[in-house]
């Protein structure tokens, strides 16, 4: 909005958070008045141009092939962990076994790009292969489009695949 461009990002809040809408009329008007807060603005926009393109770099060091094969591109949601900050305490496993009837669908491995880790997780995705190829029928979606695994539903098919092989 600086260069008077369209926006090229956005942010997720992770709890609570307050917004104050300005419209990019009201923005500029802002910075005309006052100069020293669109010179800060400017450099710290500057600064992340470079640190962009440094990242853009860096991602082009990353075959394709290995996005694909972990499915990042059919993912509507993706865990990525900053390792630097990450203490290793695995409360992050705790808590999504805890949301999902004691099952983590989390695992502190994966892809790692830089300083990120994209964790093994559910990402959600629109068409999800592991649903449909489920022969047992216990992953589905509610009805909030969530994809959940019945773990009762597992346990009874794997216990009567056990009675078969027995037999």
């Amino acid at each position: 909005m600086l260069s008077g461009g369209t926006r090229t990002a956005s942010c997720t809040a992770l709890d609570h958070v307050e917004v104050v809408r300005i419209t990019g009329e009201d923005f500029q008007s802002m910075l005309d008045r006052f100069p020293e807060v669109r010179a800060s603005l400017e450099s710290v926009a500057r600064g992340r141009v470079e640190e962009n393109r440094k990242h853009v770099e860096e991602v082009g060091e990353v075959p394709v092939d290995t996005f694909l094969a972990q499915g990042l591109m059919e993912a509507q949601s993706l865990l990525v962990l900053d390792l630097e900050k990450c203490t290793r305490c695995d409360q992050c496993v705790r808590a999504c076994a805890d949301a999902h009837q004691g099952v983590s669908r989390l695992v502190r491995e994966g892809l790692r790009f830089d300083k990120y880790l994209v964790a093994t997780s559910c990402r959600q995705c629109r068409d999800p292969l592991c649903m449909v190829g489920c022969p047992v029928g216990s992953i589905r979606r509610r009805n909030t489009l969530e994809v959940i695994i019945e773990i009762g539903a597992l346990v009874a098919a794997l216990r009567e695949q056990l009675s078969v092989w027995k037999h």
